[in-house]
Parts: structure tokens; sequence; C-alpha cells
């Protein structure tokens, strides 16, 4: 009896380890698909952003900083690429179409999308009535290290430090059209409240409709 109750305890010490090894792959695996899932999306919106039709180029992100990114995005709006026509006859002025206000930010570990539901135009970020979803979870990055990195162009301010013309990188620039690249740092926590196992994801997005020289 002394012997099959430590070969059963062998066997069942077994099976648990087993089984842990197991919830953490699967888990890991579900956090590791999410997170570029969420890389995707947010490279994918970056680089379709833009503005109103007929504008000027570099009107697509509305404001910017190391934690959150708003834009200007036609991605699943169902006017997209419609026009606005006022008034009627010789008094109708015809409106292009202008995508609506959405964005990306951190929060609390989370980066989140947004999108302008409730139509106020409110281009500092998201208000009570937006619509939110959770994109990526267990985000280390936010407060140490900023999410969003932007590449600009010098146009004119001395505190860059580099020749006018020039690239060089800011989380808060002073100048939103200036703007060549956005790269997303993401570092994702694939074992929270244990153990720490970490996956570093960087990806850069090239807006289309601002300038790239």
């Amino acid at each position: 009896m002394s012997i099959l109750a430590v070969i059963t305890g062998m066997i069942l010490g077994y099976w648990f380890a087993l089984q842990q090894s197991f919830s953490f792959s699967a888990r890991s695996s579900e956090t590791r698909e999410t997170a570029r899932d969420g890389m995707t999306r947010m490279v994918r919106e970056i680089r379709d952003s833009g503005g109103q039709g007929g504008t000027a180029a570099g009107t697509g992100i509305v404001q910017a900083n190391g934690t959150s990114i708003t834009l200007r995005t036609a991605f699943n709006d169902p006017k997209a690429m419609s026009v606005e026509t006022t008034g009627t006859g010789i008094d109708s002025v015809v409106r292009p179409y202008l995508p609506p206000l959405g964005g990306f930010y951190y929060e609390g570990g989370t980066v989140y999308r947004w999108r302008d539901t409730d139509g106020d135009g409110d281009e500092s970020g998201p208000s009570q009535y937006d619509r939110r979803e959770e994109l990526v979870t267990s985000v280390v990055y936010g407060t140490t290290k900023p999410v969003f990195t932007y590449t600009c162009i010098n146009t004119g301010d001395p505190l860059t430090g580099v020749p006018l013309g020039e690239p060089y990188q800011t989380n808060a620039p002073p100048d939103l059209t200036s703007i060549i690249s956005v790269q997303i740092t993401l570092r994702v926590d694939l074992n929270p409240g244990k153990a720490p196992e970490y996956m570093d994801l960087i990806s850069t997005a090239q807006p289309r409709n601002h300038r790239q020289t």
C-alpha cells in the first residue's frame, strides 16, 4: 500500500504538471494571437487615416502623444467615399466625405480602440457615449515607455535639435502634419499574475495621406 501511494502521488503530480503546462500554453498562445491581431489593426488604421477630401495631406491624425493617437479613419464606415449635399438649387453645397474620428489609447495595462459613435467630434479622445473595445490586454509598456513614437520632419521647431527638414523622433509632435511614421511598441505579459513572461511587438505604420519626405 505504501508503494502504491507513492506511485499514485507521482502520477498525480505528473498529471497536474501537465495540466498546468497545457493551460499556460493555451493561455499564452491566445494572448500572442490577440496581441498580433491588435497590432495589425492599429497599423492598418493608422496607415489608412485621412482627412476630408480635397484638403491638404496630413490631416488624418488630429491628436498624438505617447499613450494615445486620435485619427480619422473610414474603416468599416458604410458612408466611406460618399458626399453630403446641403441646400437646394443654386444654394446647394456639396461637402466631401469626412471620415469619422477614432483612435487607440493605453490605460491600465490595456490598449483600447474607440470610435466617435455619439458624433460629438471631440478630437481629444473618447467621450462617455463613444464605443470602446479592448484591443490588447496585459500590456506592460505605457507609463514607463511610450506605446506610440512618432518620426517627424522638422518644419521649424528649434527644440527638436535637428536641422530644418530633417527627421527626428518624439512622443509629442508639435506639428501633426509633419508625421511621416508611427512606431508602435507593445510588451505583453503572457503569464499575468504569475512569473512574468514577456513578448515584445514592434511595428511601424506610415500614414498614406501624410508627407513621406
